[in-house]
């Protein structure tokens, strides 16, 4: 028995033997003839290393350590696979395949989009990115508090990404070269110039107001100082950006991330208000606070709109989740622009919202069909401007002046820069006390417009050749997008590019502070927007990007130190201590007097407006001479351009020491446009009546309009009133305002210039309102009150006495009604009984009970004047009517002056 078995053993392996010598012959015969798939796949490879010319740099024991890295369970489970049967193996291979036929051909798609997240997240590289977004943030919110922390917490970050990941790839020979030369065109600002190329305005602050600005290019050396630092940060952060590892999985968590970020900036905004720090903030410590932080998050909410658009069409058939997501997002962020009521971001993101929407929704589409999509979009905009005439009024008048007015402080600021020569600039960071230099003041109305937009500021500071070489740097950003989006792959450059573009559009537009939480935001899109696949050399050593580090962080601790303590080290600093700011609110100088204003002077920079303004406060406390104290407020109204209401001020200021002086400053402030400054005038007029001889000494002011001398003379008393009257023509007192023209002619009744009433009258007859309540007075001063009362009462309406009917079972008691609260409609039927029986004495007990309330009813004031008349007590009934005239506010007869 085993023989046989080993026999046939030994058969069958022969058999086999045979078998595999057969198929070794015929492979070879076929291997001669062509290669197999494995050799072809080999093949292919090698040829397009060599079409690549890059080299497999892989050590060649490479896989060695990596199978020796294994578990054993690993080794196992490989073994456990080897050693499988092979039918299984074939009909495991025939099975696959034909689920595989099957299967639709989105069904691998629909299996990744329902395990997007935990994809996404594991796969992903974003790190550095989300922490850029996150950090951008904070800076933001941290700057509603104070500006100067912000920045060296910006500083210490920039010092430990360095530290972390010490690396810095070039960004491009143009962009290295443009970088370079930003940063040494901005030390030439320390450089001597000559006086012959300083501009017209410095020579007039030595010549005429005798303030010396140095001999440098710059005129406020610490504060260009602190902008070059700044300006070299930013050039390091956005360097150190292309060592940071991004891929198409991380870029789209990347939006998820900002999404979120807008709306928990916009929640707590809404809740919190601007100030949502202050509370970590003793009310004690003098903080900094960003201008137009309001303004900065309006440009989040936008980012983040515009980013959920994008997540939204670009996972619409790949993961409704995140579809949603996006949705829920861009409504979010919408209803945050619409909150804060601001109509440019508003429309810059529904202008923005329609191009993302064309570029990821019709992508490969027919041009028929975007052109249809643009129509609509188009139409359903006019719909809605049709339908609403307040937002058709918003675009044509207010967005349209507003961009007008910003082009036409473009050009006087390009005209004013080529007037004086300015092609070198005026310094980094000096364009706040330059700007109203060069432009007319008509263009600065605002608190902050001095400012002008960033890109006169760019043109204030880097002058002609700065403006060129902005241009050109544009120039080569925008053909360079070109080049790398026809070719690159990278999702959502597009988005990118819009980023940019709403970034570029607030630089021409804008005027408020930019927090250094949206400069990292521009930096890092404008790198996402140029990003390309390789990587550039390195600039500097590992140990030299560290050593870069280092120095960032320890000057990142500093500011935020010396902003902690009040160190009055930063412009910053030194300007919320200087009192200035309070000075530019108007405080109290009584008390402000009790400080040691001297100590102050050294922190206030040349510049600044309220250094002289100051100066000049102490100069009339000492009684110093008038012309010296002029000349400091000329110095203060010098570098004040921007405020149309210096002089005014001035005068305020002056009229507790020297009443001729104050009289000066203010004729200068009101000489010019008078009529528009009325409301100034009359406020002066009244601040100026508990100090007669002040107010007597507006008469020179009063000459000025018409509208002057009536409200001066309406405060005048009776003496002065008839002096200033007799010595001016009626002419000087003719206005078009008819509560004005009123109350002067009724003036002139009471202090009986009968013939001037009758020549005025004579004179502007068509042009006077209430002339028969004007006649009726005419008699009253005449002491024909009877007359004067029947030509009132013929244009005064009765009112009506039955308004209320009698109630059956309701108790009218008289008794019941004077003892307690007045019942209106107890009282009238009583009056209207007591009334019909002629009983008007009585009636009038009922009546003056009536008016004894909180706020009793017109028609009380009436009938009192009623019944006195009736009573024939003219006199009380005149001035009855007069009151009851003035509670009725009848337009003939004002109730106020």
């Amino acid at each position: 028995m085993q023989e046989r078995n080993r026999e046939s053993s030994k058969r069958s392996h022969k058999s086999r033997f045979d078998a595999r010598r057969v198929s070794k012959k015929n492979s070879s015969k076929a291997k001669s003839k062509e290669l197999n798939p494995v050799e072809k796949r080999n093949q292919r490879i090698e040829e397009n290393k060599k079409r690549s010319g890059r080299a497999d740099n892989r050590p060649k024991n490479h896989l060695s350590k990596k199978t020796s890295s294994l578990k054993k369970s690993q080794k196992a489970d490989a073994t456990k696979k080897r050693v499988q049967n092979t039918g299984e193996r074939y009909t495991s291979k025939k099975t696959t395949s034909k689920v595989a036929k099957s299967a639709p051909p989105n069904a691998n798609a629909r299996k990744i989009g329902s395990l997007i997240f935990n994809k996404t997240f594991k796969q992903s590289q974003y790190a550095y990115f989300g922490f850029g977004l996150i950090f951008a943030y904070l800076f933001l919110l941290i700057s509603s508090v104070d500006t100067v922390i912000s920045e060296g917490l910006f500083f210490s970050y920039l010092g430990v990404l360095l530290l972390k990941r010490p690396r810095m790839h070039s960004q491009g020979i143009i962009a290295d070269i443009f970088a370079i030369g930003m940063v040494f065109y901005s030390l030439c600002a320390f450089l001597p110039n000559l006086p012959y190329f300083f501009p017209d305005w410095r020579h007039d602050a030595w010549n005429q107001y005798g303030i010396s600005l140095g001999f440098l290019g710059t005129i406020m050396p610490l504060k260009s100082l602190e902008a070059i630092i700044m300006l070299l940060a930013s050039i390091v952060f956005y360097y150190h950006i292309a060592s940071w590892k991004l891929n198409n999985l991380g870029r789209e968590v990347l939006l998820i991330m900002l999404v979120g970020i807008s709306a928990l900036a916009g929640i707590i905004q809404y809740f919190a208000g601007n100030d949502s720090l202050g509370f970590l903030f003793s009310e004690n410590y003098e903080r900094s606070p960003i201008k137009g932080y309001s303004d900065n998050l309006n440009l989040i909410y936008l980012v983040g709109g515009l980013g959920a658009v994008a997540l939204f069409f670009d996972s619409l058939k790949s993961n409704k989740l995140v579809s949603a997501l996006g949705f829920s997002g861009a409504l979010l962020n919408l209803f945050f622009l619409i909150n804060s009521q601001s109509v440019f971001y508003f429309s810059l993101f529904y202008g923005l919202s329609c191009l993302l929407i064309i570029r990821l929704y019709l992508r490969g589409k027919p041009i028929v069909q975007k052109l249809f999509t643009i129509l609509i979009l188009i139409t359903c905009l006019s719909v809605f401007i049709s339908f609403n005439q307040i937002w058709l009024g918003i675009i044509t008048y207010d967005l349209g002046g507003f961009l007008s007015s910003k082009a036409k402080e473009l050009w006087w600021v390009i005209w004013g820069s080529f007037k004086q020569l300015n092609i070198f600039g005026n310094g980094i960071a000096t364009a706040h006390a330059i700007l109203p230099q060069l432009s007319p003041l008509e263009y600065f109305t605002d608190d902050y417009s001095y400012r002008g937009s960033y890109l006169l500021a760019f043109i204030s500071d880097f002058g002609f050749f700065g403006l060129l070489g902005l241009i050109l740097f544009l120039n080569y950003l925008f053909s360079q997008y070109l080049r790398i989006f026809k070719d690159s792959k990278i999702r959502h450059r597009f988005y990118y590019a819009l980023i940019i573009m709403a970034f570029l559009t607030r630089f021409v537009t804008q005027s408020e502070s930019l927090s250094v939480g949206l400069l990292l935001l521009l930096l890092i899109f404008l790198h996402l927007s140029l990003r390309i696949e390789k990587d550039y050399f390195l600039l500097f050593s590992k140990k030299s990007c560290q050593r870069i580090g280092l120095f960032w962080l320890c000057l990142g601790m500093f500011w935020v130190v010396i902003s902690i303590f009040n160190l009055p080290l930063l412009s910053d600093i030194r300007y919320r201590l200087s009192y200035a700011e309070q000075c530019d609110a108007n405080v109290d100088f009584k008390a402000l007097s009790l400080e040691s204003i001297e100590e102050k002077d050294s922190l206030i920079s040349k510049t600044e407006p309220s250094k002289y303004f100051l100066k000049a406060y102490q100069l009339l406390e000492s009684g110093a001479g008038k012309s010296e104290t002029i000349e400091t407020l000329y110095q203060s109204a010098f570098f004040d351009r921007n405020n149309p209401k210096v002089f005014l001020q001035y005068g305020y200021l002056a009229s507790d020491y020297d009443i001729n002086l104050a009289n000066n400053t203010w004729f200068a402030y009101f000489e010019q446009n008078a009529l528009t400054k009325l409301d100034d005038y009359i406020s002066l007029i009244y601040y100026s009546k508990d100090r007669y001889e002040l107010l007597l000494s507006l008469e020179r002011l009063s000459y000025l309009a018409n509208e002057y001398a009536v409200a001066f003379a309406l405060v005048l008393n009776d003496l002065d009133f008839q002096k200033y009257v007799e010595t001016n023509s009626l002419d000087q007192f003719f206005v078009s305002n008819s509560r004005k023209q009123f109350y002067f002619l009724k003036r002139l009744l009471e202090e009986g210039f009968f013939d001037k009433y009758s020549e005025y009258v004579a004179g502007y007859k068509n042009e006077i309102i209430g002339i028969s309540i004007l006649e009726a007075v005419k008699q009253k001063e005449l002491a024909n009150f009877e007359q004067a009362l029947f030509l009132l009462r013929e244009h005064i309406v009765p009112e009506k006495i039955d308004i209320f009917k009698v109630k059956e079972g309701k108790k009218y008691i008289p008794r019941v009604f004077l003892q307690n609260y007045p019942d209106v409609e107890m009282g009238m039927v009583l009056i209207k009984k007591e009334i019909n029986e002629k009983n008007y004495e009585q009636a009038l007990i009922y009546v003056d009970h009536i008016l004894s309330m909180d706020n009793p009813p017109k028609y009380a004031y009436y009938w009192k004047a009623e019944l006195l008349y009736r009573m024939n007590e003219y006199i009380d009934s005149w001035f009855a009517f007069i009151t009851y005239l003035e509670k009725a506010n009848i337009p003939q007869f004002p109730k106020n002056q």
